[in-house]
């Protein structure tokens, strides 16, 4: 059956949502508040143990909605917001949701537990026909994506599904991203007295600075970024600084590129020691995997169909950044990341309107819904 979004009510939770200050690994109270929800329409849940593994005070709630019937989708939204919102002042100015300026709005991601949050109560209070699926509400997305990391995977059994947290416009998905490499360097020289001594002393400032010169930062090529974004090192002003620290990244759609480039920065730093004296550690890891997404799935193809019924344009995008999809789909759970309006998220000007709010709970609601 048709539902006509209740524009109020939703507008109402969203706003309840976003003024229960949970930031990353303190996700508690909004955990706490879902719980609450949940019990009071007669939908069971399960709060798997993510909090302990990841020092977090909330694991992740997972939500069954498939009777005795094997899930066939599952939904996603994050309930970590990146900055507090404890003393958010919520305004409504022509028909948009922003905060005073002050804060974040927190619609990265409240503006997804919302939507997923009606379409339970929906379910509940209208009874409406659904065909067997999941909601996973993450934690501590934004330091990492560590919620979805740790999830209890045997919990949820849906082998693809739809996030619901980019800040594209609602239409707009996300189909491909790239693979994110972490980097750790240390340059080891040798601390000596820099005005009685400097000839006893190796420069690991020196040592750093000739490594970036030589790594290259900003768009590589047409399909690789690359990073330094933080650089400690010395200690005072006459003393010849013994180790320098630099932490950054590579982006890439083609892993024989970042292959390359490790294999590169490594050989520099090794030439670039011997040269002084010094020496150096790497390190890196894999923030997040890539993925591509075919047009021909079943989760695009039904995306599509449940978008054009609802009156949206589909639009697939490429997109440099992670969500929890990233994990999902490295788990082997096709997932797709998608827009829900949320505009210039962690930043104090961040709002959302409310058309794409309702329009986005339309698809929601479509997406789950059997004729």
């Amino acid at each position: 059956m048709a539902i006509s979004i209740d524009r109020d009510k939703l507008v109402h939770t969203f706003l309840e949502l976003a003024q229960i200050n949970s930031t990353s690994l303190q996700e508690r109270p909004v955990v706490d508040y879902l719980k609450q929800k949940l019990s009071t329409w007669n939908i069971s849940f399960y709060e798997d143990h993510a909090g302990q593994k990841i020092g977090g005070n909330a694991g992740n709630l997972i939500i069954s909605l498939n009777g005795d019937q094997k899930p066939e989708l599952f939904l996603c939204a994050h309930t970590d917001t990146v900055r507090p919102t404890e003393h958010l002042k919520p305004q409504i100015v022509d028909g948009v949701i922003r905060s005073d300026g002050t804060t974040i709005l927190g619609a990265d991601n409240r503006a997804g537990v919302t939507v997923l949050l009606y379409v339970l109560e929906t379910i509940a209070s209208h009874g409406l026909r659904h065909r067997p699926f999941e909601i996973a509400f993450t934690v501590a997305e934004e330091i990492g994506l560590l919620g979805a990391a740790n999830l209890d995977w045997e919990k949820l059994q849906a082998p693809s599904g739809y996030i619901f947290d980019s800040s594209l416009s609602p239409g707009h998905y996300i189909s491909m991203t790239p693979t994110a490499v972490e980097l750790k360097i240390r340059v080891l020289g040798k601390p000596a007295h820099a005005g009685v001594a400097p000839e006893k002393g190796i420069n690991a400032v020196s040592m750093a600075a000739e490594m970036l010169t030589r790594f290259p930062v900003g768009r590589v090529d047409d399909h690789t970024v690359a990073n330094i974004g933080v650089i400690h090192g010395g200690e005072a002003t006459n003393v010849v600084p013994g180790m320098v620290e630099m932490r950054g990244e590579i982006r890439s759609f083609n892993k024989s590129t970042i292959d390359q480039m490790l294999q590169q920065l490594d050989a520099d730093l090794r030439a670039i020691a011997e040269k002084y004296g010094g020496a150096y550690e790497l390190r890196h890891r894999i923030h997040f995997q890539g993925f591509e997404i075919p047009e021909d799935h079943f989760v695009t193809r039904h995306l599509k169909t449940k978008m054009q019924q609802v009156g949206l344009a589909p639009a697939g995008q490429i997109y440099h950044g992670g969500s929890d999809a990233n994990v999902f789909n490295a788990r082997g759970k096709t997932a797709i990341n998608l827009g829900i309006g949320a505009k210039n998220p962690h930043g104090n000007d961040e709002h959302i309107a409310i058309d794409d709010l309702v329009k986005v709970t339309e698809l929601a609601l479509a997406l789950v819904e059997v004729a």
